[in-house]
């Protein structure tokens, strides 16, 4: 997982452009490419693989903010601003489609839809924009914290939260996970109302608004989600790095 020749071969072809960011030669392997390599999305057996480039992928990946901007909410926690400009379309894609399952009710009530692994016609171009987008936030995170080694992300799912619907108190990493958890990243795809996002440490609560980005350390930072107050809709991974680097 950590050699870099077995990433050199998921790379776009010439022209593709999918993360200028993507640089094999320094190490700086991040989240995109790696996360489709480990789940099989586009494994060797699939015709797809990166010939899935559509123009409609182009124009949601020109849809992007050229850079991003961030506040610190506290130490540790960013906050970036409307970074998702065609987050409503999302939304639509994915109720459509209506693959939601619940969560472990042991620790919250709500839904999830898993956008990892193959994926849904429908969802492919949407994709390939996020994918760009975790790259360049990933970026951002790691410039604001250079002691921050994540260089994956640990795939990503849509979250829906509904009307009363809440997350306990909790952190974000497991010593048993496959991959660890070094930077959680919650990416909100509608202006929430009720479940505001609590760090009592920090005495800090976020309500997200639409294309919204809160990323904070997954390890020892205790939060929870409040109940939502209408139908709450975000994105959500966890940057981190394979287990054989973390061992």
């Amino acid at each position: 997982m950590s050699n870099i020749e077995e990433f050199t071969k998921w790379l776009p072809r010439p022209g593709d452009n999918l993360c200028e960011d993507i640089n094999p030669d320094n190490n700086s392997i991040v989240c995109g490419l790696a996360r489709k390599h480990n789940c099989g999305h586009y494994d060797p057996t699939d015709s797809v693989r990166w010939d899935h480039h559509t123009t409609y992928a182009e124009k949601l990946k020109e849809a992007l903010p050229p850079e991003l901007t961030y506040n610190v909410a506290a130490p540790g926690i960013l906050l970036f601003n409307n970074v998702l400009p065609w987050a409503d379309e999302l939304i639509g894609v994915l109720d459509k489609l209506d693959k939601w399952s619940k969560l472990d009710p042991d620790y919250s009530s709500g839904s999830s839809f898993l956008m990892s692994g193959k994926l849904h016609q429908e969802l492919r171009p949407y994709d390939e924009a996020i994918e760009l987008l975790m790259c360049k936030l990933l970026i951002e995170y790691k410039q604001y914290n250079q002691f921050c080694f994540a260089n994956i992300d640990t795939g990503y799912a849509a979250v829906k939260y509904q009307l009363g619907d809440y997350q306990r108190e909790h952190t974000d990493s497991y010593a048993n996970w496959p991959h660890s958890r070094e930077i959680s990243t919650v990416i909100a795809l509608n202006t929430h109302k009720g479940g505001e996002i609590n760090f009592r440490h920090f005495n800090l609560s976020v309500r997200l608004k639409a294309g919204m980005v809160l990323m904070h350390p997954s390890h020892a930072y205790v939060h929870c989600i409040e109940p939502a107050g209408q139908t709450n809709y975000h994105l959500t991974t966890w940057f981190g790095y394979p287990p054989e680097e973390h061992q």
